[in-house]
């Protein structure tokens, strides 16, 4: 059942937005009540966060793998290399989906208590960290002021994690909050410790 459902998730790393937004609203379908299959709900819900996970440990992974082909790589393949630099200048689908999974969550308005005991919040500030990819960082960051406030309980540990300063200029520009950021306050994202998780 699970391996249906992981093609559809995979659909979010597209870089064409109309192929973004077809995933979208068929996970909307599926995850809504009206289909009301708890399973596949849930088998959804996992493999978006799990998605994020990944996601979030794919830039250590890349500044390890560059350095390594730093260390291979022949003064006769400087025009290659200076392609595959350009290549690296765009975002990589993982941080597209990054981004639309983001979003995606946002739209799911009737599954935010299943996400929140999925401890999305603590995900969604990681993200909110990623300074390789600013769209991620914009949509984790409205998607997280919509739990903020819809919910007391987020509010007050997301304050807690961000501080008064970070937390106000969050709370007060969701949508422009990741071009505010200096690297410091990135990392305080990034490392936050926040568990909201239940079984």
């Amino acid at each position: 059942h699970g391996s249906l459902l992981e093609p559809v998730v995979n659909l979010l790393q597209s870089f064409h937005a109309e192929v973004q937004y077809q995933a979208m609203e068929f996970i909307k379908i599926l995850m809504s009540k009206d289909w009301n299959d708890e399973n596949t709900a849930a088998i959804i819900a996992q493999l978006l966060i799990n998605c994020l996970k990944d996601s979030l440990n794919q830039d250590k992974t890349d500044i390890d793998d560059d350095d390594e082909e730093e260390e291979v790589e022949e003064d006769d393949h400087e025009d290659n290399n200076k392609l595959i630099d350009s290549l690296k200048g765009g975002p990589m689908p993982i941080f597209i989906q990054q981004a639309a999974i983001c979003k995606c969550i946002r739209l799911l308005t009737n599954q935010r208590d299943r996400f929140l005991r999925l401890n999305i919040v603590h995900l969604l500030l990681c993200v909110m960290g990623n300074e390789s990819y600013p769209e991620s960082q914009r949509q984790a960051s409205l998607t997280l002021h919509f739990f903020v406030e819809k919910y007391s309980s987020v509010y007050d540990v997301v304050f807690e994690a961000l501080g008064e300063q970070l937390f106000d200029m969050f709370y007060r520009d969701p949508d422009g909050f990741y071009s505010e950021m200096n690297s410091i306050q990135a990392d305080v994202c990034r490392s936050n410790r926040v568990n909201m998780s239940s079984d």
